[in-house]
């Protein structure tokens, strides 16, 4: 059995926290302010865990948002929306929240609100996430959650086989457990004005985790198998560095 196919049970404990101090109910809205700080910065290629001031909260972020940027020292504001099934009117204060599958890169057969499920669920499988250890087939997993939410304009990302699996994996594992992460979850999306309208392109899109449950909030359910992989070989590490993974790839044809 491979590492990972081992791994994948142990996130589905809500214990299974970063550590930080959850973002309270108080701090959802719009126009919030936040502060990239890093003191808790876990990279993951070029995203992983930062961390931050979310409202005045110190929070874990976790990097979802290929197309764009975060830097120690960032002041900006945001639309923090819990991840729920949204109206159309929440749905257009996050980013990509009123995409369609077609408007991805990669068709999943998924809508924003279980993409962004998705996401959590494979940043919930990062050992950066379980311990704030370093790991390096962690990225693997961060391709993946970049792939899931990369918009079709163009490929922002090439996968290995294993981010690939990865994947295909969550999105399967959503669609078997369709309220993983609900409330549970919130998406931190910039660069907002106070009204919510979003004003500005250049800020990274983050996952944080919520203090409170909502009643919808479920961790149950059973992960699927991720197809069995050995450890790649020292090779495939000098090939994915992180000028592999952003830019300048040729366009693949979208899976259908």
């Amino acid at each position: 059995m491979s590492y990972f196919r081992a791994l994948l049970p142990v996130a589905l404990c809500a214990v299974c926290l970063s550590g930080s101090p959850l973002l309270p109910g108080s701090a959802l809205g719009t126009g919030r302010t936040v502060q990239i700080t890093n003191d808790r910065l876990v990279l993951v290629l070029n995203g992983g865990r930062y961390n931050g001031l979310v409202d005045g909260t110190d929070v874990d972020l976790w990097c979802v948002d290929v197309e764009r940027f975060a830097s120690p020292g960032n002041t900006y504001t945001a639309n923090v929306i819990p991840l729920l099934p949204w109206t159309p009117e929440q749905a257009a204060l996050v980013r990509k929240g009123t995409f369609s599958n077609e408007d991805f890169w990669w068709d999943l057969g998924l809508g924003p609100v279980e993409r962004y499920q998705a996401a959590a669920w494979l940043v919930t499988q990062m050992e950066a996430y379980r311990s704030g250890t370093p790991f390096t087939p962690d990225l693997h997993i961060q391709q993946a959650v970049w792939a899931i939410l990369d918009d079709a304009e163009n490929q922002s990302i090439s996968l290995t086989p294993l981010a690939w699996s990865w994947m295909h994996t969550a999105a399967a594992f959503i669609r078997d457990n369709p309220g993983f992460g609900l409330g549970e979850w919130a998406v931190v999306s910039g660069n907002a004005a106070p009204d919510g309208t979003f004003q500005g392109w250049q800020y990274q899109s983050f996952l944080t985790r919520l203090e409170t449950v909502t009643s919808e909030a479920r961790f149950g359910g059973t992960a699927p198998e991720t197809p069995a992989a050995e450890n790649p070989e020292p090779g495939t590490f000098a090939l994915i560095g992180a000028g592999l993974l952003l830019g300048g790839w040729a366009a693949r044809r979208r899976a259908r």
